[in-house]
């Protein structure tokens, strides 16, 4: 069953999580920390969320500033500028204060936390994964660099009025130090797995590529038949259950060791 639990993030504020064990055994459990995508909320990983304790994982997910329990409704355009900016900027802080309060959880092993990021929250926090060895591994899913030119390059933009363009077009600018293809070479020697999809309608795959390029090993890159925006329950399914299939095998490998 998926349960709910909070912990304190930066400045003290209890943030909601998402939580799905497995069963009571013998021994701590590995534990996945899931990152979800710009539009989602933690509720939105329900369907999937038993794939990862019938496999021996327990997962994570924290609720993301502006989104679900979070929202904040009747905001004007300037406000939620601004509170997107605090978002992109503390959602790599928020994962490791999650990563922290792991460290207090009994059932957990603290040596066997792997990192799982979607779109937005695989490209705003490869700093804080490259950073922080406590992520034994990590997926990146639907991930990208090169955030200028996701910008201009995007299949997305040709639906985007020219005030939005600009306004995208600026912020990429504004965030491209925190482009992930600066940081993603650090996380090595730890492993990564990439998964990317041929028919991104969001992504071009200069940028899938340019973040492949600037990971060190060892890495592994997959691609699927499947759209970025709107992925049905199958194919969300499919990704979760490759995705869990790996990590089961850097996990076994790293018992071995």
């Amino acid at each position: 069953l998926v349960a709910r639990m909070a912990f304190t993030g930066p400045g003290g504020e209890r943030i909601p999580c998402r939580v799905c064990t497995p069963a009571k055994g013998e021994g701590k459990l590995p534990a996945v920390i899931f990152l979800y995508c710009i539009g989602m909320r933690c509720r939105d990983i329900e369907p999937v969320a038993p794939l990862f304790a019938e496999s021996g994982f327990a997962l994570f997910c924290p609720e993301q500033l502006m989104r679900g329990a979070r929202r904040e409704s009747g905001l004007s355009p300037i406000v939620q500028a601004f509170r997107f900016n605090r978002r992109v900027k503390q959602t790599g802080a928020e994962l490791r204060a999650l990563a922290d309060a792991l460290s207090e959880v009994p059932d957990v092993d603290p040596s066997r936390i792997y990192f799982w990021g979607a779109s937005f929250g695989a490209i705003t926090t490869a700093r804080e994964v490259a950073q922080d060895q406590r992520f034994r591994a990590a997926i990146l899913t639907l991930a990208g660099g090169d955030l200028e030119r996701l910008a201009t390059e995007s299949p997305m933009r040709t639906e985007a009025s020219p005030l939005q363009q600009w306004a995208v077009s600026l912020a990429a600018k504004y965030f491209a130090p925190m482009d992930p293809v600066h940081f993603v070479g650090r996380i090595a020697p730890r492993p990564i797995l990439f998964q990317n999809t041929e028919g991104d309608d969001i992504l071009p795959r200069a940028c899938a590529e340019a973040l492949h390029d600037a990971a060190g090993e060892p890495k592994e890159v997959r691609w699927y038949p499947f759209p970025h925006n709107h992925l049905g329950p199958s194919q969300v399914e499919a990704l979760v259950r490759d995705g869990i299939e790996w990590l089961k095998k850097v996990d076994g490998e790293s018992q071995r060791q």
